[in-house]
C-alpha cells in the first residue's frame, strides 16, 4: 500500500538466490515477512515458505497508535510481524517483480484469495480504480462503497530475461 508519509507498505514473498542466507529456507523455498520501505527496507522476522503454502498479509491502521500493524501467515500461523508510522492509505497493488541477481527464470502462476480492502469512509468510486495488467480478477465487488471484496486475482507465471 503506497501512503501519504511517502512509504510502501509491503509484505514481501521472496525467491533469493541463496534462500538458506536470508532466512533459513532450503532450495526452492522462498522467504516472507512484514515489511515497509520508508527510505530503508524495515522488516519483521523473515520466515520460509514452500509452494502450496496460504500467505495471509493483512495490514490494519491503528487508531490508537497510529501506526500501520501488519501480520504476515503461513497457513494461519502468524510468523511476522511490523508497526510503522506511514501516514494513511492512499492505493493497494501487487506486482511480481525481482532482484538484480535473480533476474532469469519462471515465477510459477499464483492467486491472491479473498482479498478485501475496508475504507476508513464509504467511497462510491472506489470499486473503479482496480486495474489489471497480465492478471485476471473476479472484480472489485462492494455492497457499502466501504467493504472491498475480491474473491481471485490470478497473476500468470512470468519469464524475467535480465
Amino acid at each position: 500500500m503506497g501512503t501519504s508519509g511517502g512509504d510502501l507498505i509491503q509484505a514481501l514473498a521472496v525467491s533469493f538466490e541463496n534462500p538458506a542466507a536470508n532466512c533459513g529456507a532450503s532450495a526452492g523455498q522462498w522467504c516472507t515477512w512484514a515489511s515497509t520501505l520508508q527510505g530503508e527496507q524495515l522488516g519483521g522476522k523473515q520466515v520460509p515458505a514452500s509452494a502450496g503454502d496460504h500467505l495471509t498479509m493483512h495490514y490494519v491502521y491503528n487508531d490508537s497508535t497510529g501506526k500501520y500493524d501488519q501480520t504476515v501467515a503461513i497457513n494461519g500461523n502468524i510468523v511476522s510481524s511490523l508497526s510503522t508510522s506511514s501516514g494513511q492509505a492512499e492505493g493497494w497493488g501487487t506486482a511480481v517483480e525481482c532482484q538484480v541477481d535473480a533476474c532469469t527464470g519462471t515465477v510459477a502462476s499464483h492467486q491472491y484469495i479473498d482479498t478485501v480492502i475496508t475504507l476508513n469512509a464509504a467511497d462510491s468510486t472506489f470499486a473503479r480504480t482496480l486495474a489489471i495488467n497480465e492478471a485476471t480478477s473476479s472484480g472489485l465487488t462492494t455492497s457499502d462503497n466501504k467493504v472491498f471484496k475480491v474473491s481471485v486475482i490470478n497473476i500468470q507465471s512470468h519469464t524475467f530475461n535480465i
